[in-house]
């Protein structure tokens, strides 16, 4: 439970619905009033800038990491970092919560990182029947069965339910 966040996985094979699924589970917890964050796993690469806006224009420059603010929204670009364990991730995310005075997620849902030593359910999708791998709790097969996975992830986890529901 890295940054004292409990992490959840969502893992299966390229194109089987694993954001399709993470998505409904996403609603489905917060349905439910749990805090949720993300850790998606992109391992072709991304690029959330582009070319000429200043944080690309920071970034050319030399900075390795770009914060952006505006009303409602942050996010941080870091740059550079070639090896990231995913779990020092989660800390950094904990920390960096608390650092703004913002309240932690109660929960981090984590897409692919299939190697994470985590509880995690399986998608697989509308094609033949693989192996989910050892530590999968259960085979999910789309967004349908999002309700049943908040119930999992509540109970693997430990979640005791929420005094209010945050929108």
């Amino acid at each position: 439970m890295p940054g004292g966040i409990p992490m959840f996985g969502i893992t299966g094979a390229s194109g089987t619905g694993k954001t399709t699924v993470l998505e409904a589970l996403i609603r489905a917890l917060r349905e439910r009033g749990w805090r949720v964050a993300a850790l998606k796993h992109s391992p072709g690469g991304f690029s959330l800038d582009r070319p000429g806006k200043d944080s690309w224009r920071l970034a050319r420059a030399g900075a390795e990491a770009v914060l952006l603010h505006s009303p409602g929204s942050w996010a941080v670009l870091g740059y550079g970092a070639e090896h990231l364990d995913p779990a020092r991730l989660a800390e950094a995310l904990a920390a960096f919560y608390h650092s703004l005075g913002l309240p932690r997620p109660d929960v981090i849902l984590v897409e692919g990182h299939h190697h994470l030593e985590i509880p995690s359910v399986h998608v697989q999708g509308p094609g033949p029947s693989r192996d989910p791998g050892p530590g999968s709790l259960r085979v999910a097969r789309g967004p349908q069965d999002a309700p049943e996975l908040a119930v999992l992830v509540e109970e693997t986890l430990g979640l005791r339910r929420p005094e209010v529901a945050t929108p």
